[in-house]
């Protein structure tokens, strides 16, 4: 199997022998799905319209579930929530990094780069 971009840019699995095999299967994140009684997981997902900014969402490849965030799948350090999101403003700069921040409780902090973690350890 090869990873591949779709017509609408989001990522999927495929054949490698694609003309004779058209076998396809969701890019998967990993995550399980956190709707109650759910065995499904994650898949990341761009918007069909056309006139629409292609923003990555996540879903459920069984049910309903929809994230418009990024999950990570890091348990919250403030309410122990299974997974936090990385989030990133509208009006925030196109270079600005996103926010981490938990659906649950609401803790938000700046994700911490490689240049200060390397600071840190000297």
């Amino acid at each position: 199997m090869k990873l591949r971009v779709s017509k609408y840019g989001s990522h999927f699995w495929s054949c490698s022998t694609y003309p004779k095999c058209r076998g396809t299967m969701p890019y998967d994140t990993g995550m399980k799905c956190l709707m109650a009684g759910c065995e499904g997981t994650l898949v990341e997902r761009l918007p069909r319209k056309r006139n629409v900014k292609k923003i990555p969402f996540w879903a459920c490849n069984v049910c309903d579930f929809i994230l418009s965030d990024r999950p990570l799948p890091t348990p919250c350090p403030e309410c122990g929530h299974e997974y936090i999101t990385e989030h990133k403003a509208k009006d925030a700069p196109e270079d600005a990094p996103p926010l981490v921040r938990c659906p649950s409780c609401g803790f938000e902090k700046e994700p911490v780069s490689e240049d200060a973690e390397a600071k840190a350890s000297a």
